[in-house]
């Protein structure tokens, strides 16, 4: 046989066996993920993996300070702990801004017209997502539903951040108030960051777990050189994740099965590293945290366990609503709680593999405070609904 004719049959061979194990790679991942190979599906999932790690790391631009630039970032404020700064002028400067609130003048401490009812949602990221993504007008059109509200002109007002727990809503609603806010209703949906932020990110690091979340780094950049570099691992990790991303969409084998079985083992155990590496920070013991400035710490809140935190915790989210139900009664406004749903709540929730593969993670570093801290806040909120003599639900689902 010639050596051209032996080329020929090698790769012709090659070509059986490749498309042999492409054919077993599409069949494998159906059975592992419980759904079709999508090549597409793959490719964008990579490019949004990719894009939001790029607006994690991307630095300001030259001129990005000159109030004009149309980029938040988030500042100290006295009273709030933190709120955002859009640099942008069509915003107020009160560090809350959206497409809706940039209509109004001053928002949120827009001044009431004889036909407007003004609205105010506090809360975390869920609060604030819930409010801009919902279809363009969805609230106020749902509000003109309720007896005296048809002809009303419905002013809405987004009052929440990511990572805001109580007491900052609390705060926040006591603070637009004395600077002549003129809220009608006020929803509160919050919960989640209440009992999950403070166990992993405040206390590991001894600093008070009602203060703003992270607020060790905020108030003073923390010199531990094992801490440090644990940061550094996890955001490596993280590169690294945008990086394959990135390297595998650019690929000629972005549209195989077998490397994008390959991709997507990868990236879970770099997944499972970041975890881990966010869950030792939690668990890490600052040394000499008792000489730390005050500033940082707060007062000392010594936990004996957890289950005394969560009910700490519970405690302090109970009195916060209590006192913003007063402080809306006391201005004439109407109160409305929400406990914010989580998927980690067990049985609120069916989910198929599709958004168990994207929304559920065994070892994420805030589920413990779901599991362990939700009947604690279920169990206050109904103590606070009747106090208030309100109804109560309890589905969290």
């Amino acid at each position: 046989m010639s050596r051209t004719k032996k080329a020929i049959f090698y790769l012709i061979g090659f070509a059986f066996i490749y498309l042999f194990a492409e054919g077993a790679g599409y069949v494998a991942y159906g059975i592992i993920n419980g759904e079709g190979f999508s090549a597409a599906k793959l490719i964008a999932e990579r490019e949004e993996l990719n894009n939001r790690r790029r607006k994690e790391i991307e630095l300001p631009e030259k001129g990005d300070r000159n109030r004009d630039s149309k980029r938040k970032e988030e500042i100290i404020h006295p009273y709030m702990g933190y709120v955002l700064d859009y640099h942008d002028l069509t915003c107020s400067g009160h560090g809350f801004c959206d497409d809706t609130m940039r209509g109004y003048e001053n928002a949120p401490v827009t001044p009431k017209g004889e036909k407007d009812f003004m609205v105010a949602i506090f809360g975390g990221s869920v609060a604030a997502q819930t409010s801009l993504i919902s279809s363009d007008g969805y609230f106020q059109e749902r509000l003109k539903t309720l007896p005296g509200l048809e002809d009303k002109n419905i002013v809405l007002q987004t009052i929440a951040i990511g990572g805001f727990k109580q007491p900052q809503q609390l705060m926040a609603l006591n603070w637009f108030y004395s600077i002549g806010a003129d809220f009608d209703l006020i929803i509160n949906l919050d919960g989640f960051n209440e009992v999950a932020l403070a166990p992993t990110e405040n206390v590991p690091l001894g600093t008070n777990p009602y203060f703003p979340r992270i607020w060790h780094n905020r108030a003073k950049v923390t010199n531990d050189t094992v801490l440090l570099a644990t940061y550094g691992r996890i955001e490596y990790y993280k590169d690294e994740r945008a990086r394959k991303a990135r390297k595998l969409n650019r690929s000629a084998f972005r549209f195989s099965p077998i490397r994008n079985l390959i991709w997507q083992s990868r990236d879970r155990r770099t997944v499972e590293r970041i975890s881990g590496l966010e869950l030792s920070v939690q668990s890490y013991k600052v040394k000499d945290h008792h000489v730390r400035p005050l500033v940082v710490t707060g007062p000392d809140h010594p936990v004996p366990d957890l289950p005394t935190l969560y009910r700490d915790l519970a405690e302090n989210w109970y009195r916060s609503s209590l006192q913003m139900n007063a402080v809306a009664t006391a201005y004439g406004a109407h109160y409305f709680h929400f406990l914010q749903p989580n998927q980690y709540v067990e049985g609120s929730k069916p989910m198929g593999p599709e958004e168990l593969e994207i929304a559920y993670l065994e070892m994420h570093p805030y589920r413990q405070g779901v599991v362990e801290g939700y009947p604690m806040l279920i169990e206050r909120g109904a103590e606070l609904a009747a106090v208030l003599g309100v109804d109560h639900d309890v589905d969290v689902g």
